[in-house]
């Protein structure tokens, strides 16, 4: 972490006008939660590209990860304003909407691409009906765990599991993303989704092997 520190350092001084170097270090800072330098480096990132849906997208991030989720949405609305349907977005809003507890937003988000036959089939419909949403955290966790994508695929489950309360398996998954060196492991470390087990000394132990500021 140090060097990459060091390594964005110089690129600025090679072309300190160059938006991408900015969008990552804001990330870079964004996962040790250093959120004012964060959100200073991409609103410099976009002011050298003022179009780039990506660049509002990882804004929205930001104010996720700073607990601002009403400042995320409309980040999140204005890059979709720029890219329909950009990619980036999506699971931006869907956690959004699931820590404001907007879940009927957060239905329509899931639900609105699918026939009328696929619905009626869909977890999270017979969740509605039933008024219990863990037959749908419950159907994700399943369906990451069959997956044959492993981009980050326990990180995923812990945090479907933490929806269900279940904190050690959340654990279990994040320390099994740790062995398998995921790709988001350390966002974790600024991510709200995880604040419910940030205390607990396996995941201060799996941020301290990680390498990240706290």
């Amino acid at each position: 972490w140090e060097n990459a520190e060091k390594s964005f350092k110089k690129a600025f001084e090679i072309n300190p006008n160059y938006a991408h170097a900015h969008h990552e270090y804001a990330i870079f800072l964004g996962i040790q939660r250093r959120f004012v330098e964060a959100k200073a480096e991409l609103q410099t990132a976009i002011e050298l590209e003022p179009f780039s849906p990506f660049y509002y997208a990882s804004l929205c991030e930001l104010d996720f990860f700073d607990h601002h989720f009403d400042d995320a949405l409309t980040q999140c609305r204005y890059a979709e304003s720029l890219e329909t349907d950009f990619w980036h977005t999506g699971k931006q809003f869907f956690w959004i909407f699931v820590q404001k507890k907007m879940y009927p937003e957060m239905s329509e988000m899931v639900l609105s691409k699918l026939s009328t036959e696929e619905k009626s089939k869909h977890p999270l419909t017979k969740g509605w009906q039933e008024n219990n949403l863990r037959l749908f955290w419950q159907s994700l966790i399943d369906e990451r765990l069959n997956s044959k994508k492993d981009i980050s695929k326990s990180v995923a489950v812990a945090a479907f599991y933490l929806q269900l309360g279940e904190k050690e398996k959340a654990l279990n998954a994040l320390e099994q993303s740790f062995e398998k060196r995921e790709y988001f492991l350390p966002t974790i470390n600024a991510d709200p989704i995880f604040d419910p087990i940030r205390n607990e000394k396996r995941f201060i132990e799996i941020m301290r092997k990680v390498g990240v500021q706290r």
